[in-house]
């Protein structure tokens, strides 16, 4: 009984921490057929992607926006068909825009926004995908 434990609390911190599965799987999100695209307004107010992730396999993705899978998008794991982890989002140069930790697939711990120049601009802790707390 304690051993189940362990490994429960030992699974349940790798999800938290953003360990990342040895493989890891590159898509092209025009062509993956459980990802929906659509453009809505940011936090800044400016107009961002966003893909809405269907029920995939599971595995570590690098999601790129191009069939040369040059321009990456977002990455993160896939388990049980839930984002799990820490999941990141790119600007189209390449610039962080995004990261946020998951569990099942709804946004739990900090979720941080960044400007073009690296730093935080907004950084939120999260539960079940609601703001629990206003970190700046």
């Amino acid at each position: 009984m304690k051993f189940n434990r362990l490994i429960l609390v030992i699974g349940f911190v790798f999800v938290l921490s953003g360990y990342k599965a040895d493989a890891q799987t590159k898509v092209n999100v025009n062509n993956c057929f459980w990802i929906t695209h659509k453009i809505v307004d940011g936090p800044d107010g400016l107009a961002v992607n966003d893909y809405e992730l269907g029920n995939g396999p599971d595995d570590y993705y690098m999601f790129y926006s191009d069939s040369s899978k040059t321009i990456l998008i977002m990455e993160g794991e896939l388990s049980a068909g839930f984002k799990q982890g820490e999941w990141k989002y790119y600007n189209p140069d390449g610039t962080l825009y995004n990261k946020c930790n998951y569990f099942n697939g709804l946004m739990n711990g900090l979720c941080e926004f960044f400007n073009p120049d690296g730093t935080v601009s907004l950084s939120v802790m999260m539960i079940d995908d609601k703001p629990i707390e206003n970190h700046k």
